[in-house]
């Protein structure tokens, strides 16, 4: 059932241009405005290499700016407008998603699962495990 839910979600956000790491930095980003390469990377289990790809990425389509952190040993990383936007569209995609998951059920099934969602860990840590999964599983 998980596993549906995940590939519907992929499905989603891969229409706007996103993969589960693109997204995961979107999301990091829209609580707290910039980070690190470096943070972000640790943030969500992704690996230098693959995190400065992904920042080249949202940089190239216009989502992130980076710019020289102070110490000038590391870049920070922030949301754009475009950015803002595409999590917006995100959030919405992956809502819809949810919604047609349980369409199906009763209103009160429905407030079950979603105090069952509640407790189980919350998206940032899933994304965390899917997308080390996937870099893992990337390489040779």
């Amino acid at each position: 059932m998980a596993a549906e839910i995940a590939e519907r979600g992929a499905r989603a956000v891969a229409e706007l241009g996103l993969d589960g790491r693109s997204l995961g930095v979107l999301m990091v980003l829209g609580g707290r405005e910039s980070a690190t390469q470096r943070e972000l990377g640790e943030l969500l289990g992704i690996d230098r290499t693959t995190m400065v790809a992904v920042t080249d990425g949202l940089e190239a389509d216009g989502r992130v700016t980076r710019q020289r952190a102070t110490d000038r040993r590391s870049n920070m990383v922030s949301i754009t407008e475009a950015g803002r936007s595409t999590l917006e569209s995100a959030d919405r995609a992956l809502q819809h998603c949810e919604d047609e998951f349980v369409a199906g059920l009763t209103r009160r099934e429905r407030n079950t699962v979603m105090i069952i969602l509640a407790k189980l860990p919350r998206k940032e840590a899933l994304l965390r495990a899917v997308t080390s999964r996937r870099t893992a599983s990337d390489r040779p």
